[in-house]
This record gives C-alpha cells, structure tokens and sequence, in this order.
C-alpha cells in the first residue's frame, strides 16, 4: 500500500485522492446495501431484467425479463449465476 501511495505522490492531490477513495467506499456501500436486500426466489413473482435472487445459497441475476412461469425457461437459474 505504502508503494502505491509513493507512486502517487505528485500525480494527485489529497482532496483528489479523498474524493476518489470517498466515491469508492459509497460505490461499494451500494452495492453492500443492494446485497442486504436480496431474497430468496419465489415462483410466483415476475422478475425484470438485473433483478437479484437467492436461490439454493446462490445469487442470481436475471439476464432479461423472467414472467412467473417457474416450470419453463424462466425459471431459475434464469440469467447468469
């Protein structure tokens, strides 16, 4: 960390380096936070598209629009795992 910082030195400065740090951190609350309310599939709920789920312990992403039929190809894993 020590070397990164040092090979910083000069090309930014620290109300730069804060802003970019401070920007990170909030992108990755969001992300935290996104996660936290993830649930669990349920069959009888249409998905839209980028919408997450749990199922089996897993999380998935629908990849496009997934209508409530669990037994056809939208049912899960519907998108990419």
């Amino acid at each position: 960390m020590t070397q990164m910082l040092e090979g910083l030195k000069g090309q930014i400065g620290k109300d730069q380096f804060d802003q970019k740090v401070t920007t990170s951190l909030m992108a990755c609350k969001h992300q935290i936070d996104a996660l936290d309310a993830l649930g669990a599939y349920d069959p009888e709920q249409p998905y839209e598209k980028g919408q997450m789920v749990v199922v089996d312990g897993r999380i998935y992403q629908a990849s496009e629009p997934a209508p409530t039929d669990p037994s056809g190809p939208n049912g899960p894993p519907n998108s990419v795992g």
